[in-house]
């Protein structure tokens, strides 16, 4: 049963990693995208881990520990923090340097 489970979140983990190569984001910023995703889906697992340690060994369902990690992962400024990353980093004309900056520096040059 665990090993299905690990094996179930193992190929979550590297479709949500595949589809990262479709956005118009590359480079560095490609980079910077992937460790974000990387660094919340190995926090959710060693919270899950503890969680489930808790559970299986003390017999102790710690409910508003995994509650309050749904109410920070749902929350307004976690959302908002990952799609102003994903504004600041995207690239339409696909030359590799985010739209952002490339705005930034035709303001300064003005």
């Amino acid at each position: 049963m665990f090993n299905n489970l690990l094996s179930g979140l193992k190929a979550g983990a590297l479709k949500a990693l595949r589809r990262t190569a479709k956005m118009k984001v590359k480079g560095l910023s490609l980079l910077l995208i992937r460790t974000v995703i990387l660094l919340v889906i190995i926090a959710v697992l060693m919270h899950l881990g503890g969680w489930m340690y808790k559970l299986l060994y003390q017999q102790v369902a710690d409910l508003p520990a995994m509650n309050e990690l749904i109410k920070t992962l749902t929350s307004t400024s976690f959302i908002a923090a990952i799609g102003f990353l994903g504004k600041a980093l995207l690239d339409e004309d696909g030359d590799g340097e985010s739209d952002a900056c490339q705005d930034k520096e035709e303001d300064e040059k003005k």
